[in-house]
């Protein structure tokens, strides 16, 4: 690449050859002096005329050229101009290209090919090239005024201009340099260039591949390239900063992938396999920002990350989701690769196909069922001992623990099952999430967990006999309506559940004892069963949210913590939606039992309070203890962490 002093240095040289020939001017506006002549230096191809307070200057001869104030602008082709104001200023100018020449605007150089076009108007250029067909494109060398030349290539049009400090401002879809710079959703890219030729902000909805790292970025962006970064003095922006064997990133609404070679990790690799198969494809590394911060370094082949706040990590096969030191549990299929999100709160190491949070390894690119199993395997029983004290004190009821049915290779199934039930559950079209925790607390707790249930190994149906047979859905899993085609129709039209759903329903004589007709059935096997749970507890928790936010509004609903939604969701799971929506509105309402109705007055949000027998209907404190015991029993389990790893 030439330097810009060279570049200057030739420009000069030309100068000096102009005036030798002519010393005067051919015209003097303003403070400036205006030559014209030809590459003969005979006729000068360029017309002079007056359109108000400005000058124009045509040319109409190809070859010809321009000298403004000391610079001189060559090689112009037939249709150019220049319009300079009183003050002898070029106000706008377009230069169309006879030949390879550079123009000068500013401090900045731009160096075109034949045929190529310059505009320049309001202080921003424009610079582009005709008849290009589809898969074409051109290049134009830019010279900013501190650092080396840049070529610039596009197939459509660049537009230039420049901030307070004069520093320019490149739009389009192009590469600069070895950097590539596009806009997002088929948008226009937008970047800084600093006076050595560095991008220096990446602007909103713009992609850019600097040094081989590509940068996502739906807010603008600050790029830095200091070896002595400090984030302390970034909090307030969204940054990023090459620091020699450091990255920092901070702030919202960007993302970063590390790929091949990058300057920082060129040594990194990651693989990914394909959900289903013994497929594996290399997976770029991608860091998303959600208002966190974070230090990645490389030691020892590690790749070293100290964090703060909300991230998204992904690897192509596995999302480390930190979300402000909450825990969330999900599984999600995107283009046939499975994605596991995991919590992260502090300090890891990723080395390879190995995650290790604190020192205790934790298994990558597998499915997550695999990690409960590991984990259960490894419980500590004195830990769950004082956990279990803290939760009765805290909530009045003592939580129950069922790891035993995921802490044997046996029951690989049982934990994957869990997960791609929470999967399908998750699908509906409400938004609503649940989690893994909450679903394996209400299924176990449902009946799962029951004696002589389908978990049970004294049962004679029991899943360690025969894992794929039927599941009977009242006495297992404590889903007595199913069967009623109206309830199943308003799940799957929700898709709560799916519509291929493996149950088989049926109208029972058996009634509850508020006097409600039950429709119980089987589910064709274990999978199928937890599928319909999930869809009921998504359901419910559906009711119980928009049912809350009408009551109480969105702003309280969203300062819920997690223990009063599971509160809820149970009681709505529980108690039915009608005496679910009373208790919590605080209103009065009535339940049937034994041929008699009796009125209640709902307490509304003070119904979530730690167990006290206050309440004399041995019913309504049932549903009050139940929901306790799944608030305590899913804090049990996420405190445990084998269905939540961080």
């Amino acid at each position: 690449m030439k330097s810009v002093s060279v570049f200057l240095s030739f420009a000069a040289f030309i100068l000096f050859s102009i005036f030798f020939i002519s010393s005067q001017s051919d015209f003097e506006i303003g403070e400036s002096s205006v030559i014209l002549c030809d590459s003969s230096k005979e006729n000068c191809g360029v017309e002079y005329s007056v359109e108000g307070e400005f000058s124009i200057f045509e040319v109409k001869k190809s070859g010809s050229f321009i000298v403004i104030d000391d610079a001189p602008y060559f090689s112009l082709a037939e249709g150019s101009f220049f319009k300079l104001n009183g003050n002898g200023e070029i106000s706008e100018a377009f230069i169309i290209a006879s030949e390879e020449s550079s123009y000068a605007f500013g401090e900045n150089f731009y160096k075109l090919s034949e045929g190529q076009m310059l505009e320049f108007k309001e202080g921003r250029i424009k610079i582009m090239e005709k008849g290009l067909t589809e898969g074409e494109s051109f290049n134009f060398e830019y010279f900013p005024k501190g650092g080396d030349s840049l070529i610039v290539e596009s197939s459509n049009l660049i537009s230039i201009e420049f901030d307070e400090e004069g520093r320019a401002i490149f739009s389009g879809n192009f590469l600069l340099g070895d950097d590539t710079i596009k806009g997002l959703d088929e948008g226009i890219g937008k970047v800084s260039i600093s006076d050595s030729g560095q991008i220096i902000k990446i602007w909103e909805n713009t992609k850019a591949k600097i040094q081989n790292i590509e940068h996502i970025s739906k807010e603008s962006l600050n790029i830095y390239y200091d070896s002595l970064f400090d984030s302390q003095e970034h909090k307030n922006e969204n940054y990023f900063s090459y620091s020699g064997e450091n990255i920092f990133a901070g702030g919202n609404g960007f993302s970063f992938k590390l790929l091949e070679n990058n300057p920082v990790f060129p040594e990194m690799e990651f693989e990914k396999k394909i959900f289903g198969s013994d497929e594996i494809k290399k997976s770029d590394f991608v860091v998303e920002l959600l208002g966190g911060s974070l230090q990645i370094s490389e030691k020892e082949s590690k790749m070293i990350i100290d964090s703060e706040g909300d991230f998204n990590l992904k690897d192509g096969m596995v999302n480390i989701l930190s979300r402000d030191g909450s825990i969330l549990n999900s599984i999600s299929k995107e283009n046939n690769d499975f994605a596991q999100d995991l919590i992260l709160n502090k300090y890891y190491v990723l080395e390879n196909s190995k995650i290790e949070y604190k020192g205790v390894p934790v298994k990558f690119n597998t499915g997550p069922w695999e990690n409960t199993i590991e984990i259960a395997k490894n419980y500590n029983y004195d830990k769950r001992n004082a956990i279990r004290e803290d939760l009765n004190k805290k909530y009045g009821v003592r939580p129950r623990d069922f790891h035993g049915f995921v802490n044997d290779g046996r029951e690989e199934q049982i934990a994957r099952k869990i997960y791609e039930a929470v999967e399908s559950a998750n699908k509906n079209k409400h938004d609503i999430k649940i989690t893994s925790s909450e679903l394996y607390t209400f299924a176990m707790l449902e009946g799962l967990s029951a004696d002589y249930s389908f978990l049970d190994e004294k049962s004679d149906i029991n899943y360690y006999n025969n894992p794929n047979a039927p599941v009977n859905s009242l006495e297992d899993v404590g889903i007595d309506f199913l069967g009623h085609p109206g309830e199943r129709s308003r799940l799957e039209s929700d898709r709560f559940i799916p519509r291929d759903l493996g149950f088989v329903g049926s109208e029972s004589d058996i009634t509850l004892e508020y006097g409600t007709p039950i429709y119980p059935g089987e589910f064709t096997n274990l999978g199928e069963a937890l599928k319909g749970v999930a869809g009921v507890l998504a359901q419910r928790k559906y009711a119980f949210t928009k049912d809350f936010i009408e009551v109480y509004g969105e702003e309280e609903f969203n300062k819920l913590d997690d223990d009063e939604r599971v509160f809820w969701t149970a009681v709505y799971y529980n108690f039915g939606e009608g005496s679910s929506r009373a208790e919590l509105k605080g209103e009065e309402y009535y339940i049937q039992k034994d041929d008699k109705k009796i009125k209640f007055q709902g307490s509304g949000r003070e119904f979530f309070s730690p167990l006290e027998k206050e309440r004399t209907a041995s019913d309504i404190y049932n549903v009050k203890n139940n929901a306790m015991l799944k608030v305590a029993t899913n804090e049990l389990i996420k405190d445990m962490k084998y269905f939540s790893f961080f």
